[in-house]
């Protein structure tokens, strides 16, 4: 099953669309597929998981499974406007030395002009502060002491409490 395109996600993607020095700590790429049924989205999820728990270190494989390896990925789905970018890549993979190859920039966070417009006045704005914790709290505080502002104070008020 081939996937349908290559997209470059999250920090790395805003360090890619940011005139400024966006800090990233790793790279996510996204590989979307179309899936004929679920039994092929089963086999592909399956795979994923089998080869990320071949990756990890033998002592963290007894603690974790499929299903918190889903956990995890779900809670480290888009958070805030500035780290919600993605770049399809198929152009530049295409033909790397094109002088003219285009790439597509979207935002998981729904209006890309916002979430550009925080990312280059360095504001911080999120769509659901509730659902903010762990990983999600560590990144807004390394926002706030690399000089980004909240983009509405009364709501990250909330994820600071």
């Amino acid at each position: 099953m081939p996937p349908k395109s290559v997209k470059l996600n999250g920090g790395a993607a805003s360090h890619v669309a940011s005139a400024d020095d966006f800090s990233y700590a790793d790279l996510d790429l996204i590989f979307p597929m179309d899936v004929e049924n679920s039994d092929s989205f089963d086999k592909v999820r399956e795979a994923v998981f089998d080869t990320i728990m071949d990756m990890m270190p033998s002592a963290n494989k007894t603690k974790i499974n499929a299903d918190t390896l889903k956990d995890v990925y779900i809670g480290k789905m888009v958070k805030f406007s500035v780290d919600s970018f993605q770049i399809t890549l198929d152009p530049l993979l295409d033909d790397f030395n094109a002088p003219d190859a285009k790439v597509y920039i979207e935002s998981m966070f729904g209006d890309v002009h916002q979430a550009m417009s925080h990312l280059h006045e360095r504001l911080i704005d999120t769509r659901r502060p509730e659902e903010i914790r762990g990983g999600g709290l560590l990144k807004y505080c390394h926002l706030l002491t690399r000089g980004y502002k909240a983009a509405r104070p009364s709501k990250c008020r909330q994820l600071e409490r």
